[in-house]
């Protein structure tokens, strides 16, 4: 058979440039689609990256707000400083970088974050207050001076294992205790005279001493001058500023036959053998006085912050066989209510007080007379306790403090603009 006649030139192209132009047409236009997804690709790419980079630079925030709760400054540049760096691949640079820096405000900082990755950075800036509330170290603490007379004795125990008579399985020359970490000390000098026995440390503050008047005084522990002063601030103005705008007073404190109360000028006075009942909470006295015999029972956790005359007379029981935690006492001479004048008279505990209780007032002194047994803690400006005093320090006051460890709280958070980075 003869095959078909190849039609001659002209026509085969006539077939051949069509074809041509199509697959041209194609190949543009999957370039144009490939260039197109490609920018797409990096786009994405771009986005995630800003998007790691804010991750990276809240995560050094998060590392530097640990190392204002840990107050260890691992890497010796100063806390709430940190940094890091890492290459997740040949070319994916990932890094994190924190300065903090003190505003001039106690306890509030300025802390810079940048987080990198790849080519994207993003930098954000966070104010963080940091507040380290008190703990409790000693049976009894001066910002002041510290003097002990006349037989005055310090232990400790831990409320948390039992009452304090299941665990004074010790004695010497004053009579049964429990253990020996009775600490006092001072920011200044100390002075221990006729038959003290500190069962515990009583050292003073940098360049003071503690004297020992007295063949008949001991202290049993370290005498040696502390290193650093205790850090004991005054307590903050506001924390008393907000007890006075709301508290419990209303629910739990009212005037009676037994007691004396002014709910105008927050002046209390509890009578011979009354009873005042705390269900818990927060309380604000100007005067805050219990006469002979008086009782103050503690249903739960209650914080009383005292601007005035502060005093339990003879034989008063408060809290007594309730933990020290339970009922903190914080004073401090500040006039909040209108016309009344803070006086400067002692904080006062006399003979025969049992009581169960933690006591601040750096800013007032304090006097414990005349065999009277406290469970718990005291920091006062000048501290006298004389005439048998007991002071049985509460360990577990150790771990709890006066509210814990440090606490952190955000106050802002921005980013920061093209322009101040």
């Amino acid at each position: 058979m003869r095959r078909p006649p190849i039609p001659p030139g002209p026509e085969r192209g006539f077939f051949t440039a069509p074809a041509l132009f199509v697959a041209l047409l194609l190949l543009g236009v999957s370039v144009a689609f490939l260039g197109h997804t490609m920018a797409e690709v990096r786009n994405v790419s771009q986005f995630e990256s800003q998007g790691l980079a804010l991750e990276l630079a809240e995560t050094g925030l998060v590392r530097s707000e640990m190392e204002f709760l840990s107050q260890v400054d691992a890497d010796g540049d100063g806390l709430g400083t940190v940094a890091a760096s890492w290459r997740g691949g040949d070319f994916d640079t990932q890094a994190f970088e924190v300065s903090a820096e003190e505003t001039g405000e106690a306890g509030v900082y300025r802390l810079v974050a940048t987080g990198t990755h790849r080519h994207a950075v993003r930098r954000v800036e966070l104010g963080l207050r940091v507040e380290s509330p008190f703990v409790f170290r000693h049976a009894l603490f001066a910002r002041d001076r510290l003097t002990m007379d006349s037989s005055v004795a310090t232990d400790s125990y831990d409320s948390r294992l039992g009452t304090y008579a299941s665990q004074a399985t010790r004695s010497d020359a004053l009579g049964a205790y429990a253990e020996a970490t009775g600490h006092v000390g001072s920011n200044s000098a100390i002075e221990i005279r006729s038959s003290v026995r500190v069962r515990g440390d009583a050292r003073a503050g940098p360049g003071f001493t503690t004297t020992i008047v007295g063949s008949s005084a001991r202290v049993t522990g370290d005498r040696t001058p502390m290193e650093a002063p205790y850090d004991v601030p005054d307590p903050p103005l506001a924390d008393f500023e907000a007890a006075y705008a709301t508290n419990d007073n209303a629910r739990d404190v009212s005037s009676g036959t037994d007691r004396s109360w002014n709910a105008t000028t927050h002046n209390l006075t509890v009578t011979g053998n009354a009873t005042l009942r705390l269900r818990g909470g927060t309380y604000f006295f100007n005067d805050f006085i219990f006469d002979s015999n008086g009782v103050l029972q503690v249903d739960a956790p209650s914080t009383i912050y005292v601007t005035g005359r502060f005093v339990f007379n003879s034989s008063s029981r408060i809290n007594f066989g309730g933990a020290p935690a339970d009922l903190r006492f914080i004073a401090h001479p500040y006039g909040l209510t209108p016309g009344y004048t803070a006086p400067t008279e002692p904080i006062t505990f006399t003979s025969s007080v049992n009581a169960a209780f933690t006591l601040y007032a750096p800013g007032r002194n304090v006097t414990l007379d005349s065999s009277l047994h406290v469970y718990g803690a005291i920091v006062g400006r000048r501290v006298h306790a004389d005439s048998s005093v007991r002071v049985h320090y509460d360990r577990a006051l150790g771990d709890a403090g006066g509210g814990g460890g440090v606490v952190t709280q955000r106050l802002y958070w921005r980013e920061l603009t093209r322009t101040e980075r």
